[in-house]
């Protein structure tokens, strides 16, 4: 009885390993994932990495004179972004083992944006290090989180097509930096935007 079992449990995990799949099917299923997941992963990137190049489109804006920057406070402001970066992005790869991924890119996305949030309300040299600080801390730990995604819903022979377009993401945001750059220019300085940043400052 228990020959009979073993072997119509052997059968079956053969014949489980060797289910066909559908060519037609798979590559349909292959362009809604496509169609869902990347894009979606595309515009995070994206966003992030804007926010840790804005610096220089905040520099030609005019933010050194607004918070009093001298010297090289502002090369300084850039190097500490990296510091943390780098620091940071081996812990948060091996969160990764405890803690899912979704939950962590929530986390980490509350973070820079809350950050960058911030660095529009600085006031002076220390208040850009710490923002500039914080970003690198919680962006540190994106590009695993996003890796991890991808490498759960596509096959080994696809995943290095999709991880390429996260550093097409990195080289799209150079260009909306620039694009939002002249718009931000032209208004004036009773502008909505600067208006409320000025009545932050005063508190």
């Amino acid at each position: 009885m228990k020959l009979q079992a073993d072997t119509v449990s052997s059968d079956h995990e053969a014949q489980i390993g060797h289910v066909a799949i559908d060519p037609v099917k798979e590559k349909k299923l292959l362009r809604k994932m496509d169609l869902c997941i990347c894009p979606l992963v595309m515009m995070i990137f994206l966003v992030a990495y804007l926010d840790r190049s804005n610096i220089g489109n905040a520099a030609v804006a005019g933010m050194p004179e607004e918070i009093h920057l001298v010297g090289n406070q502002l090369g300084n402001g850039v190097t500490l972004f990296y510091a943390t970066y780098v620091f940071f992005e081996i812990p948060f790869s091996m969160v990764l083992k405890k803690l899912r991924p979704n939950r962590l890119i929530s986390a980490l996305i509350l973070g820079f944006s809350v950050s960058i949030l911030a660095a529009g309300f600085i006031k002076n040299v220390a208040g850009l290090y710490v923002t500039r600080l914080l970003l690198g801390v919680f962006e540190s730990g994106l590009f695993p989180c996003l890796t991890i995604v991808l490498t759960t819903f596509y096959k080994r022979e696809e995943q290095a097509q999709r991880i390429s377009y996260l550093f097409v993401s990195a080289a799209l945001s150079g260009g909306f930096g620039g694009l939002l750059l002249p718009q931000r220019r032209r208004q004036g300085p009773d502008a909505p935007p600067h208006a409320i940043r000025r009545a932050l400052r005063r508190r």
